[in-house]
C-alpha cells in the first residue's frame, strides 16, 4: 500500500517600519491512497489538505513577541489554532529565556458518522538558551501538552478475535518532553548541533530521540547540510495487535505501538547571483534528499510484521528581498 502527497508550498517574510516584521505561508496537498493501519478507507481514497498561517513578530531592544493563527482544512479534519511567544536576552544576550503558549480549535467528523466532534489542545513551552562561549551554545527546552476530546485517528480500527472494529483511544491525554541541544560554530562558518530528547505521556508512551545535523560552507555559492535522526518508542498501555477480549481502551494504530524510526538527509544550497542583479538581494536554489526507515515491533498487517521506508525529494528556491 502506497501513500502519495503533492502539491505547492510558499513562504515569505517582510520586515516593515524596522522592528516589526510580517510572515505568511501557504500549503496545498494531494493524498492519494491510504495507510495500512486505515483499512476502513478504500484503496482510491484521495483528499486535499490546504493549511494558511499569518504571524507577525515585533523586536525591541532584548525582547522578541510573536504571535501567529493557522488554520488547516481537509476532508473530515477542521483545525484552527493560535500561538504566542516571548523571548526575552540577560546578560548582554549570553543567555535567552524563552515563554510559548499554543491553543487549538480542532473538528473532526468520525468516518460512517456524520456528528461533528471537537478537540481541544494546549500547550506551554518554557526555553532556556546560554551562549557558553564565543562558539558553543546550550539550549534548554520543557514541554507541556494537553489534549482533550475526539482523540486519535478517525479511521483506526481495533482488532479483537480477529473481528475488526471501530478503535477506542481516551478523551484526555497529557505529555511532557525535555530535550537539551548542544551547538558548536567553527572559524570558517561551519557548526554541527546534537540533540537528545525524551517524551511519556498519560497512555504510557514515551520515546526518545537523538539526531545531529552539520552544515559546512563549501565556498561563497555552496552551502552542504547533512542530518541523522533516531527516534525509539515504547508502545501506549491500551495497543494491541489482536486483542483476545474487550477493553475499556483498544487500537490498533501503529503510530501508538512499539517502533524504531531512522532518518538521514543531506542539503544543497547553490547561490543564484544572475537573478540577485535583477530582482533579490540574496537567491539560493536548494536540492534535498532524505531517506526514512521505519521498523515495528508488534505492529502486523495481515499476520506479517510492518515495516517501511521512505524517500522525500525537494527541489525549492528561497528569496530574500
Amino acid at each position: 500500500d502506497k501513500v502519495r502527497y503533492s502539491g505547492p508550498f510558499v513562504r515569505g517574510r517582510k520586515n516593515f517600519s524596522g522592528p516589526y516584521s510580517f510572515e505568511f505561508q501557504y500549503a496545498s496537498q494531494d493524498i492519494v491512497g491510504r495507510p495500512v493501519d486505515s483499512p476502513r478507507l478504500a484503496d482510491d481514497f484521495e483528499d486535499q489538505r490546504e493549511s494558511f498561517l499569518l504571524a507577525t513578530s515585533l523586536l525591541q531592544q532584548q525582547r522578541l513577541l510573536h504571535l501567529s493563527v493557522r488554520q488547516s482544512e481537509e476532508l473530515d479534519y477542521l483545525s484552527d489554532a493560535l500561538f504566542a511567544k516571548v523571548e526575552q536576552d540577560f546578560f548582554n544576550g549570553l543567555q535567552t529565556l524563552r515563554i510559548a503558549y499554543g491553543r487549538t480549535w480542532d473538528t473532526v467528523t468520525e468516518f460512517g458518522n456524520s456528528e461533528e466532534q471537537d478537540i481541544n489542545h494546549y500547550t506551554l513551552h518554557l526555553g532556556w538558551d546560554i551562549l557558553w562561549s564565543k562558539r558553543q551554545k546550550i539550549r534548554l527546552d520543557y514541554q507541556l501538552n494537553n489534549s482533550k476530546g475526539a482523540l486519535g485517528d478517525p479511521y483506526a480500527v481495533a482488532i479483537v478475535n480477529t473481528q475488526e472494529l471501530a478503535a477506542s483511544y481516551p478523551r484526555n491525554r497529557t505529555a511532557r518532553s525535555i530535550s537539551v541541544r548542544y551547538q558548536s560554530y567553527t572559524a570558517s562558518g561551519s557548526s554541527i548541533s546534537h540533540q537528545y530528547r525524551y517524551y511519556r505521556d498519560s497512555w504510557d508512551l514515551s520515546g526518545h530521540s537523538f539526531g545531529s545535523i552539520f552544515i559546512a560552507q563549501a565556498n561563497p555559492r555552496w552551502n552542504i547540510q547533512g542530518h541523522y535522526r533516531i527516534y525509539m518508542q515504547n508502545g501506549a498501555s491500551f495497543f494491541n495487535t489482536n486483542a483476545g477480549e474487550m477493553q475499556q481502551y483498544l487500537v490498533n494504530d501503529k503510530e501508538l505501538s512499539d517502533f524504531q524510526n531512522y532518518e538521514l538527509g543531506i542539503n544543497l544550497r547553490r547561490k543564484l547571483s544572475l537573478i540577485e542583479d535583477f530582482i533579490f538581494s540574496e537567491t539560493y536554489l536548494n536540492f534535498a534528499y532524505t531517506v526514512q526507515f521505519f521498523e515495528f515491533d508488534d505492529f502486523e498487517v495481515n499476520n506479517k510484521s510492518h515495516n517501511s521506508h521512505g524517500n522525500v525529494v525537494q527541489i525549492y528556491v528561497t528569496a530574500k528581498l
